[in-house]
């Protein structure tokens, strides 16, 4: 992983975007998975969540969440130099809304690790 992202849980809540925390708390509590950095996207830019899984198992939570959504979706990337690869959540929409979805997607994924 590039030493310049900082992982989320390593940092206090404080220096997260308010509007990330719910989603990152239901994203870290899933076995296997580990939020790495995030942004609400200000009001401008898309909501993304990057983060690890020790597994294909480790993404099947969140891909049932988001399975036909038009809100969100999931892609996979490797950061240059390191052969990692990390997945980006991201919505499809900004501000107030993405917020709004992030804080009902954090909901679902919640009701299913019970």
């Amino acid at each position: 992983m590039s030493e310049s992202w900082t992982r989320a849980l390593d940092n206090p809540v404080e220096k997260l975007d308010a509007e990330v925390i719910p989603i990152c708390e239901a994203l870290n509590i899933l076995p296997g998975v580990e939020t790495i950095s995030s942004c609400c996207g200000h009001g401008f830019a898309p909501f993304r969540i990057y983060f690890i899984a020790q597994s294909v198992d480790s993404l099947k939570p969140i891909l049932a969440a988001i399975d036909e959504s038009e809100i969100w979706s999931m892609r996979v990337s490797m950061a240059t130099g390191n052969m990692e690869p990390y997945f980006i959540l991201e919505s499809r929409t900004q501000g107030e809304a993405a917020y709004h979805q992030a804080n009902e997607l954090a909901i679902v994924l919640e009701a299913g690790n019970e």
